[in-house]
C-alpha cells in the first residue's frame, strides 16, 4: 500500500515538476483540450477553430522559450520578457487569422508550416550558440531522447486509451449503463492534450545544452538502422535509377509523381544518415553509405528539376509545386555540403528547414504571393490569345473558346478562389470586390465563371487533375431517366443489374440451377457472358464509349443507351445506367459501369 501511495505522489512530483518548468506550454495545453471538449458539445465550433488553431503555436513556442532561455543562461527578467514576446505574437496571429469557414486555404497551409517549423525549433534551439563536434553530439543525443520520448507517449497514450475504453464499454455492456460515446473522444482529448505533453516533456534533460557526449550509441537503433533502414533506402536509389535509365532509353517524359517519390526516398535517406551519424567516424560502411548517399542524391535532384520543368511549363506553379522546387534545391545544397565539408554540422538540417517554412511563406517571394502571379500570368494569357482583355478590361468573347481553354479558365479561377481569394484579377472587371460574391469560395468561383466570364462551367475528373493533355480524355455515359421513351420488353425473360467497379454487384447469378457469370473484357471494351466455361454472347461497348468521349457529363435518353445482342443461345438487352473512363494514348479503359440487363437464354 505504501508502495502505491509513493508511487502515486511520484507522478504527481513529476507532473508538477513538469508545470512549474513549462507552465504557459502546459497552459496552452489545457486551454486545447477544453476547447476540444467544447467541440464535442456545441453545434458550431467556428467561433473558437482560431484560438484553437493558436495554441498549436504556444506549446512549442514556450517550451523553445524555456529550452533557449536555460541555454543561454538568462536571468528570470530575459526569461519573462521572451515569453511576453511569444504571448504577443500569439495574440496578433488571433487576431489576423480569418473568420473560420470563409478564408482562402492560403492561411491553413501557412499555419501548418509554422507549426511544423515552430516544432523543429524545439529540436535545435538550445544548440543554436555553441560550436564544435561537442555540440553536434550533445544535439544527436538530445534528438534520440526527442524520439524516444515521442514513441514511449504514443504508446502509453495508446494503451491508455484502449484500456478506458474498454473499461468504459465492459461497463455498458455488464450493467446496461448508457455510456455516450462522446465520452471516448473526451478520454482522446485529455490523453492527448494534458497526459502526453505531461509525459513527454517530463523527459527532457533538465540541461541539454550540458549533456554528457560520451553515451554508447544504442544498439537497437543501430540494428533498426543496419538491417531496416539502410536496405530500404538504397533499394529505394536503385529503383528510381532504374527509372531514369528507362527514362534516357525510351526518351519519355518522366511521371508528375517522380519529383515526390525523389523527395520522399531522398527525405527518408537523410533520416538514416541522421540516425547512424555517430557512428560515421569509427565504421567505415557507415560513412562510405553517407557518401555514396550523397552523391546519389544529386543527379536524382537533377530529374526532380527536369519532371517537375513539365508541369511548370504546362500548368504554371502551385503551392505543391514551389515547394517541391525549393526542397529540391535543399536536397542538392544539403548533399554537396556534407560531401565537401569536413566537419558535418548535422544541425543545420533541422534548422534549415525552420528557416524554409518561415521564409518561403510569407513576403513576394514566398509560395503564396509566387504561384498566384503565376496562375493569374497563365489566365491573362488565355485570355489576351482568345481577345478578352482589352486596355487591361474583361470583354465577353464573341466567339466560342476552344473546349481546353474554358476548362483552363474553370480551373483556374476555382484555383485563386479556394487558395488566394480572387483580389488578383478584379482590376479586370473594374475593381468589383469579386471575394464579396456567393457564401463560400466553391460557389464565389462559379459565379464568376459564369456570370463574370461568361463560360460554362466544366469539370475536369480525369487521374491527373489537370486541364487535358495531348492524347488524354475521359468519357461518361449517364442515363436520364425522366426523359426517355417508353420500350417495350416482350421476349425476354430475366431482369438482371450487372456493373463494373465498386458497385457491389455479383458478377454471378443462377437460372435453372446453372451458374452463368458476366465479366468485363476491357482489352475487346466488352462484357462477355458465359455460362461456366461457355462463351454466350459479347456485349461491345466500344461504339457507346465513342458516344461519351469529351465528359461534358451528359445525359443520354435510355434508347440512347441501349446495345442490343441476340444468337443462336441468348437474347439480351443491355440499357447503360452510367459509364465512366478515360482514353490515353488511343486506349480506352472502362472504371466503372452500371446498367440493367434483360435477358432470354434459347
Amino acid at each position: 500500500m505504501y508502495m502505491k501511495l509513493l508511487s502515486i505522489q511520484a507522478i504527481l512530483k513529476g507532473a508538477w515538476q513538469v508545470i512549474q518548468r513549462f507552465p504557459f506550454a502546459m497552459l496552452a495545453c489545457l486551454v486545447g483540450t477544453v476547447l476540444g471538449i467544447v467541440f464535442i458539445h456545441i453545434d458550431d465550433p467556428e467561433p473558437y477553430v482560431n484560438l484553437m488553431l493558436t495554441m498549436t503555436f504556444a506549446a512549442p513556442l514556450f517550451v523553445g522559450a524555456v529550452l533557449f532561455s536555460g541555454a543561454m543562461k538568462f536571468s528570470q527578467k530575459y526569461h519573462w520578457v521572451i515569453h511576453g514576446v511569444i504571448a504577443a505574437f500569439l495574440l496578433g496571429y488571433y487576431f489576423l487569422l480569418p473568420d473560420p469557414g470563409v478564408g482562402v486555404s492560403e492561411f491553413y497551409i501557412r499555419h501548418t508550416m509554422w507549426a511544423i517549423g515552430f516544432v523543429l525549433l524545439v529540436t535545435f534551439i538550445p544548440f543554436a550558440y555553441q560550436h564544435g563536434a561537442a555540440a553536434i553530439h550533445r544535439f544527436w543525443q538530445y534528438n534520440r531522447g526527442l524520439v524516444f520520448a515521442l514513441v514511449l507517449t504514443g504508446i502509453w497514450a495508446g494503451a491508455l486509451q484502449a484500456g478506458l475504453s474498454i473499461a468504459l464499454a465492459s461497463v455498458d455492456f455488464l450493467f446496461e449503463i448508457r455510456i455516450d460515446e462522446e465520452r471516448y473522444v473526451e478520454i482522446w482529448f485529455v490523453l492527448v492534450g494534458i497526459f502526453s505533453p505531461l509525459f513527454f516533456l517530463s523527459r527532457l534533460p533538465k540541461k541539454p545544452h550540458a549533456l554528457d557526449t560520451k553515451q554508447p550509441y544504442p544498439k537497437e537503433v543501430r540494428l533498426f538502422s543496419q538491417f531496416v533502414l539502410v536496405p530500404l533506402v538504397t533499394l529505394y536509389f536503385l529503383i528510381l535509377y532504374a527509372y531514369t535509365a528507362r527514362i534516357l532509353i525510351t526518351t519519355t517524359w518522366p511521371e508528375g509523381q517522380l519529383a515526390w517519390m525523389i523527395l520522399g526516398f531522398s527525405f527518408l535517406g537523410v533520416l538514416t544518415y541522421l540516425a547512424l551519424y555517430p557512428l560515421r567516424e569509427k565504421v567505415n560502411w557507415v560513412r562510405h553509405f553517407g557518401t555514396g548517399l550523397f552523391v546519389a542524391m544529386i543527379p536524382q535532384t537533377g530529374m526532380l528539376f527536369w519532371a517537375l520543368s513539365f508541369r511548370i511549363r504546362d500548368y504554371g506553379i502551385t503551392e505543391n509545386r514551389y515547394f517541391v522546387l525549393i526542397f529540391g534545391f535543399w536536397l542538392m545544397a544539403i548533399a554537396i555540403y556534407f560531401l565537401l565539408r569536413r566537419v558535418k554540422d548535422i544541425r543545420l538540417i533541422p534548422a534549415t528547414i525552420f528557416l524554409i517554412a518561415v521564409v518561403t511563406s510569407v513576403g513576394p517571394w514566398g509560395a503564396f504571393e509566387v504561384a498566384e502571379r503565376s496562375q493569374i500570368h497563365r489566365l491573362e494569357g488565355i485570355l489576351v490569345e482568345n481577345g478578352l482583355l482589352q486596355d487591361g478590361l474583361y470583354v465577353q468573347a464573341s466567339a466560342e473558346l476552344s473546349r481546353e481553354d474554358v476548362l483552363q479558365i474553370n480551373e483556374i479561377v476555382r484555383y485563386l478562389s479556394r487558395h488566394h481569394g480572387l483580389d488578383g484579377i478584379e482590376p479586370w472587371f473594374g475593381g468589383e470586390d469579386l471575394d464579396e460574391l456567393g457564401g463560400n469560395n466553391w460557389d464565389r468561383a462559379e459565379i464568376v465563371i459564369t456570370e463574370k466570364f461568361g463560360v460554362e462551367e466544366e469539370y475536369f475528373y480525369g487521374r491527373r487533375f489537370e486541364p487535358y493533355e495531348e492524347g488524354y480524355e475521359t468519357f461518361a455515359m449517364f442515363l436520364a431517366p425522366f426523359d426517355s421513351a417508353v420500350l417495350p420488353v416482350e421476349g425476354y425473360g430475366y431482369m438482371i443489374d450487372v456493373a463494373h467497379g465498386e458497385f457491389g454487384v455479383k458478377t454471378e447469378f443462377m437460372i435453372d440451377e446453372q451458374e452463368y457469370q458476366i465479366k468485363l473484357d476491357e482489352s475487346k471494351l466488352a462484357l462477355e457472358l458465359a455460362r461456366g466455361d461457355e462463351l454466350l454472347a459479347t456485349i461491345d461497348f466500344s461504339e457507346k464509349v465513342d458516344q461519351a468521349k469529351g465528359f461534358d457529363r451528359e445525359e443520354f435518353a435510355r434508347e440512347d443507351t441501349i446495345v442490343t445482342v441476340e444468337n443462336d443461345q441468348v437474347k439480351l438487352l443491355l440499357s447503360i445506367e452510367s459509364l465512366f473512363g478515360e482514353v490515353d494514348d488511343g486506349e480506352a479503359e472502362i472504371h466503372t459501369f452500371m446498367g440493367l440487363m434483360l435477358l432470354t437464354i434459347k
